[in-house]
């Protein structure tokens, strides 16, 4: 038994004596490193610098028709015959609908009686008048029987004037039995057929006129990245010009016009501003509703650039870059990019000319790490 515990206190004895031992050692070669200068770690870094470049913005939109009408009726009454092919191209001033028009010719008939009654009665007047005025000279009348003369003749007058207005409008309502076409454009389908009460102002459309060219197109872009083009309308009191790329039978169709305007509210559910573009669309090929990619010529700009790989996204997805400060120091910086251009960032918020960064071997770095530049580059060509 004892001859087991001095065993035993010899092998623990033995054990710490080594643990100490390795101990001693390690701390002396932590302090050997601690006393040697830190080594600086080759990377290939950049500085960058403003580059003149044709800047490009890309959104995406829909496509909405330059003019559109509904076609409602004006006056109550029965269709009787609709006088379009449905989807045809309708020419401005062309009759689409005729609605039962008797009612509105009896009326106009009336109407031309009353005014026919109210000129009678107006000549007579006048006739009655002329006299009246030769009487009171000769003070074979009283004032007030010429007076009232000549109120009645006043009177009549009112209603010739009355009775015109009565013809007028009944000659307009027999008009809006024929129902004619506002715009030129494409026509849908009739929501009416022969023999359907309408009436007049009615919430449904009887149909719908369409004018797809020239076409717009409604592009929305976030508030922060429509700055610029905003300020390029806005300054420069000059249509932007663009494209838009869309797909047919053909494969890829590009079309050219002008970006006109941009609206000067935000939309508050979407934080976006709208741009309306016009474009010719001959063919008629961009269909309201349809999607498109427009490419926006901004022109000559002057932006920092910042190469693809020289970015990293952290873990809220925010871009990030290693600069190196005038301590030849390495640091992370998190950065803003407004757009792509070629292989390069166009760098909106974080950056600015003189600003060097590690364009390679950032992968080994941590933060306060001395760098040295293997082939520092000016610019990027």
């Amino acid at each position: 038994m004892k001859k087991r515990t001095f065993i035993l206190m010899a092998i623990v004895l033995v054990s710490s004596f080594g643990l100490w031992s390795f101990f001693q050692t390690q701390n002396r070669i932590n302090a050997q490193e601690l006393a040697q200068p830190a080594q600086a770690k080759q990377v290939d870094s950049l500085t960058l610098d403003l580059q003149s470049i044709e800047q490009t913005q890309f959104i995406s939109g829909r496509v909405v028709a330059s003019r559109y009408a509904d076609i409602r009726p004006q006056v109550d009454g029965i269709i009787i015959n609709r006088l379009f092919d449905e989807g045809a191209y309708i020419e401005k001033g062309q009759q689409l609908y005729q609605i039962d028009d008797a009612k509105y010719k009896a009326r106009l008939t009336s109407a031309n009686a009353g005014l026919n009654s109210a000129k009678a009665d107006f000549e007579a007047l006048q006739t009655r008048m002329k006299r009246y005025r030769e009487l009171i000279k000769a003070k074979a009348i009283s004032q007030q029987e010429f007076e009232n003369t000549q109120a009645q003749l006043l009177q009549a007058q009112a209603n010739v004037e009355l009775a015109n207005a009565q013809v007028e409008l009944a000659q307009v309502e027999l008009d809006y039995t024929k129902v004619f076409a506002p715009i030129s454009g494409h026509i849908g389908r009739s929501f009416v057929t022969e023999g359907a009460l309408v009436i007049a102002n009615q919430t449904q459309a009887l149909a719908r006129l369409t004018q797809l060219n020239p076409a717009f197109v409604d592009l929305q872009e976030s508030r922060n990245k429509s700055l610029k083009l905003q300020q390029i309308l806005f300054n420069s009191q000059q249509n932007v010009p663009f494209s838009v790329d869309f797909t047919d039978e053909t494969g890829v169709v590009s079309r050219s016009g002008e970006i006109k305007f941009s609206e000067l509210n935000i939309e508050q559910s979407t934080d976006s501003v709208t741009f309306r573009g016009e474009l010719d669309n001959p063919d008629f090929k961009l269909l309201p509703g349809a999607f498109v990619n427009a490419s926006i010529n901004l022109g000559e700009q002057a932006v920092i650039l910042l190469p693809h790989k020289a970015a990293i996204r952290n873990a809220l997805g925010e871009l990030e870059v290693w600069l190196i400060d005038q301590n030849n120091q390495a640091f992370v910086k998190t950065i803003q990019a407004q757009s792509s251009y070629q292989d390069n960032w166009i760098i909106e918020q974080g950056l600015t000319a003189g600003d060097k960064i590690v364009l390679r071997g950032y992968q080994k770095l941590k933060s306060g790490d001395l760098v040295e530049d293997q082939n520092n580059q000016p610019k990027i060509d």
